[in-house]
Order: structure tokens, then C-alpha cells, then sequence
């Protein structure tokens, strides 16, 4: 039977000691996000979480344990697992896992060169095809010292006169294999491919251009000789090689997608991958907010940022397609206060750097921070929910479902 696998993708702004609750004790914030997750429908089975915000190992642990124990707390004995990258100079990325026996995260264990194993998967590091991936079935969220979804960077050359591979500036996207048990044998492996691009609108279209020089990404693209392959092992099975038929490339790309996606031409164009969001994500700044103009909830996101492509190999042996897509109305979740929000409005500042510390605003957001936390029998007005939407993030998760053959 065909296999659903729903992807969740959300930028969780600065999810950091304040936000997760592990500075103050105050868990509203990551109960909240908790309930967004819950409350798609049908349920989400990997949930990727960007911006966690630290450079620490172990403060990545800690921040990423208190999310993955607000999901599992009414999970229904769900969402036990979560594996982090490794650190990118700025931050983590997190990957909890719904339920391992349906989706198996599939960490890189090798191969081992000096004693240690990769970190990063191509350029002029270890080939992507010599990447060795194994089943990681322990509960709990595991040091990324230790195991972790790999970053992976351009291993194709723009000329082959170059001797040199493209080079990527700040945040390599990770890759994060996942086995499918309930799919045909050819769509078994499912790969993902999660970024988070430069702040910088130059360098992050410098990024998406850089795509077409991913081995996993070109070969699935038209006119190429086919997939490749990576090295598994999943449970009760030897490490062997298993063809990549299809790919997930999702994240904050920082680039309109809506208002300029000619910059996506490398990926839809070139690699032939396919759109899974065609809707604004990114919540708009308190400069540029006017309830004049943003009259609802819905016209509170501005800039398309977020997205989840997908792409099958033109010659799978079997079938596969994206069958539905949403973007989730936090602001609106606010409003009607089906996620609450109390202790954490008294530290809005930390949570919100960009936005709340600005001292032109902070008046005009603590007095709507004020109203999240007042009369809990009243409807939020837009202005308060957009306080509190950027309370949780600045950027709206996106859904997309896979249907598996």
C-alpha cells in the first residue's frame, strides 16, 4: 500500500535557553509550538526545526530535549526521538521523529578516516556515495558529537577545467536520510535536504544557484543517467547500497519565492523539482506592519520565504507524489487563542530580538503583549495576534505530504 510521509518545516526563530523554556522554567512557548504540531491534520511524521540558537553541544541538547518532551507529553507514546546536525557556526537544525517504525532516521556512522567520521558529506571531503548511514533507533535526543545527520555541500564542478568545487558561504544544508519500511523497495530511502540560507538576499540566491552542483540533487534532475545511490543500513540488514529515486529539499531559503522566483531557476528549472508551498510564510516586521493594509491574519505574512521542493527521478520504477500541502495561520491560532500565551509576554524582548527590542516598538508591542496575556474570554484583534505569532516565530511552518508507493 502507498505510504504518506508528512513533512513539517518550520524556522522557529532564536529557539534558544528563553524560548525553550530551559532559562526560566516557563514552558508556554514550546507547549504552544507543541500544539501547532499536534494539530495538523493529518498527523506530521517529521517535524524539522531550524534556528536552534546556540553553538554549544550540549545547549542544543538541552533546548532540543525540552521540544521533543512538550511533543511526546501528548504525543500518544509518539515523538520519543529527535537527531540535531552538527553545529553550523550559528546554529543547529533538529529532527523529531513522529514514530520510528514508520519513518527510521538513518545517522551517519562512517565511513570512519582517522578515527573519526564525517562531518561533512562531499566537495573535497568524503564522497556523498561513500557516506555509510545506519538506523538510530535509541529514544532521546542524542549529542551531535556523537550522532547526527551530516552537513552536505556542492561535489560537482561548474567547469570541469576547475579543480576546485563551488564554495559555500555560512550555514551547509544537512542531510537527513530516512528509511521508509512500508514503501516498495525503490522508495524505501527518503532523503532530506534541509537549509537555512544566508540573511543576505545576495549570498542566499548565491546559495540557490549553488544547488545544481549537489550530486544527490543533479542526478535525480532531467537529461541525467539516474539517481545515486547511498550506503544504509537499516534495522536487521547489512549496510548495503540503496538508490535515491526521489528528494526533499526544504528550509527558510530567504529569497521571495513568490516576488522573484526566476532566483529559483536552479532548482525548479535545472533540477526540475517541484514547489510544495505557493503562499507567503514570513510574518511582516512591526516597521513595515499598518492594520490599514493588514487587515487579517492571513495578510500578516508578507514574503515567501519557506518552502518544501520535491523531486522524483524522471525514470523511478514507481510512483510518487506530493498530495497536499498547507501553511499554518499562527497569527490566527493566537487570535482565537487555541495556543496561549502568559508568562512569556513579560520576556518578550528575548524572544523576538529583531523585532520587540527595537525601542521605536517596544511600547506598541508590550501593549498588545499585554492583551495576549488579559481576558482570556475575548478574541485577540490582528495587531495582538501578530505580536503573538512573533512571540513564537517570525516564520509560519509549512506542511507538505509525500505519497510513497
Amino acid at each position: 500500500m502507498p505510504v504518506a510521509v508528512r513533512v513539517l518545516n518550520w524556522n522557529i526563530q532564536n529557539f534558544g535557553p528563553t524560548k525553550s523554556g530551559v532559562k526560566r522554567g516557563n514552558l508556554d512557548v514550546v507547549k504552544a509550538l507543541a500544539k501547532v504540531v499536534h494539530g495538523a491534520s493529518p498527523p506530521i511524521d517529521i517535524f524539522v526545526m531550524l534556528e536552534l540558537n546556540t553553538t554549544v553541544d550540549a545547549t542544543a541538547v538541552s533546548v532540543a530535549t525540552m521540544m521533543q518532551q512538550a511533543l511526546a507529553a501528548n504525543g500518544g507514546g509518539n515523538w520519543q526521538h529527535c537527531i540535531l546536525s552538527p553545529n553550523t557556526g550559528l546554529e543547529y537544525y533538529a529532527f523529531f521523529i513522529r514514530d520510528i517504525a514508520k519513518t527510521v532516521p538513518m545517522t551517519i556512522t562512517g565511513p570512519v578516516v582517522n578515527g573519526y567520521k564525517p562531518v561533512v558529506l562531499g566537495g573535497d571531503d568524503v564522497a556523498v556515495t561513500a557516506g555509510e548511514f545506519t538506523a538510530y533507533t535509541t529514544a532521546g535526543v542524542p549529542s551531535p558529537s556523537a550522532v547526527y545527520f551530516p552537513f552536505i555541500q556542492p561535489d560537482l564542478r561548474r567547469d570541469v577545467r576547475l579543480r576546485t568545487f563551488p564554495t559555500w558561504t555560512s550555514r551547509l544544508p544537512v542531510l537527513a536520510p530516512f528509511y521508509i519500511p512500508g514503501a516498495s523497495g525503490a522508495n524505501r530511502l527518503f532523503p532530506i535536504v534541509a537549509c537555512h540560507f544566508s540573511a543576505n538576499l545576495f549570498q542566499a540566491a548565491a546559495q540557490l544557484d549553488l544547488l545544481q552542483y549537489f550530486s544527490l540533487l543533479r542526478y535525480l534532475a532531467p537529461g541525467t543517467p539516474g539517481p545515486i545511490a547511498l550506503r544504509v543500513k537499516p534495522p536487521g540488514a547489512a549496510m548495503a547500497a540503496a538508490t535515491t529515486n526521489s528528494v526533499v529539499l526544504l528550509g527558510d531559503f530567504n529569497v521571495d519565492w513568490l516576488a522573484s522566483p526566476n532566483a529559483y531557476a536552479p532548482l525548479t528549472t535545472t533540477l526540475g523539482a517541484t514547489a510544495g508551498i505557493n503562499d507567503t510564510t514570513h510574518l511582516v516586521t512591526y516597521s513595515n506592519y499598518s492594520p490599514r493594509v493588514q487587515k487579517t491574519t492571513a495578510e500578516l505574512a508578507v514574503n515567501a520565504y519557506d518552502n518544501i521542493f520535491w523531486r522524483l527521478y524522471q525514470n523511478s520504477p514507481v510512483a510518487a507524489a506530493i498530495t497536499s500541502r498547507a501553511v499554518y495561520n499562527v497569527p490566527e491560532a493566537v487570535r482565537q487563542r487555541f495556543v496561549t500565551l502568559s508568562e512569556s509576554v513579560d520576556y518578550y524582548a528575548e524572544l523576538d530580538q529583531r523585532g520587540f527590542t527595537s525601542s521605536a516598538y517596544t511600547p506598541f508591542a508590550q501593549d498588545f503583549a499585554n492583551q495576549l496575556a488579559g481576558d482570556k474570554s475575548n478574541y485577540i484583534n490582528v495587531t495582538g495576534s501578530l505580536v503573538g505569532g512573533r512571540l513564537l516565530s517570525d516564520h509560519l511552518p509549512v506542511f507538505t505530504e509525500i505519497t510513497l508507493a
